[in-house]
């Protein structure tokens, strides 16, 4: 069980009140006649070919020193141009809590997943603070196919088995091992989280998310310090994870229209 205390989260900061239900099939997108507004602190995660080659823009800190929630797609057009999409503004879905900070990755579809959610492309998020400095560490993935945000961890600091509350951290698929024992499917493929702050505090734990499941495992326990064999690992893990993202956030594309 991960070492986590937490001051209580500050007023406005809300508290997994229950999701309404998904909405009907959703019209087509059309590029937006203006683009996000000035941010740092935001992610751009790139799609690949399940977004045309695009890349999603989520959260990040506003003019005004206000944190955001809002969903956008930036998509190649030819030529060397690009177009914006906003998929939810304030207030039009079922996003996470505004957020900067916060670590994201892309993970393709199952197509043997028993639910619409499951089989559909999904955007991840997780973690970060808001303007207030409430740090999360619930973890949303957003439904591509459907438009759509789902809780699959709620923030809560005193959760067993999960990461602590944490910003800056880093996320990204790993790659499946091989197949299965006696040949068939290649096993699930892990999310895997590593490091970053707690309320000031440094952090190199690393932790992987298990889709299938829905469930946290610890990989590597946090250590305050970096020699011996546990750092070793530890830094073995994010060189891999390094890799990963790389590999991850390749955009590419070939201009083709909104979805």
């Amino acid at each position: 069980m991960p070492e986590c205390t937490a001051p209580p989260p500050p007023l406005g900061v809300r508290r997994n009140p229950p999701p309404p239900p998904p909405p009907a099939p959703p019209p087509p997108l059309a590029a937006h006649p203006t683009p996000p507004a000035a941010r740092s602190g935001h992610s751009l995660t790139g799609a690949g070919a399940h977004a045309g080659g695009g890349a999603f823009l989520f959260g990040g800190m506003v003019p005004g020193g206000r944190a955001a929630n809002d969903l956008w797609l930036l998509q190649p057009r030819p030529g060397g141009r690009a177009a914006w999409a906003r998929l939810h503004g304030p207030g039009e879905a079922w996003p996470p809590p505004a957020r900067l900070g916060h670590a994201a990755t892309f993970v393709a579809g199952d197509p043997a997943a028993p639910s619409a959610a499951g089989r559909s492309p999904r955007l991840l998020v997780f973690g970060g603070y808001n303007q207030s400095g409430h740090q999360f560490n619930d973890l949303w993935s957003y439904s591509v196919d459907e438009r759509w945000w789902y809780e699959l961890q709620p923030d809560d600091v005193a959760r067993r088995e999960a990461p602590c509350s944490r910003g800056g951290a880093a996320l990204f698929v790993a790659s499946p091992a091989g197949e299965s024992e006696g040949g068939g499917a290649p096993p699930p493929v892990p999310v895997v989280l590593f490091g970053r702050t707690f309320y000031g505090n440094l952090k190199n734990d690393v932790w992987a998310f298990d889709l299938g499941a829905a469930e946290w495992r610890e990989v590597a326990r946090n250590s305050p310090t970096s020699g011996g064999a546990g750092g070793a690992r530890v830094r073995w893990a994010l060189s891999v994870g390094l890799l990963l993202l790389a590999s991850t956030l390749t955009l590419g594309g070939a201009g083709d229209p909104l979805l």
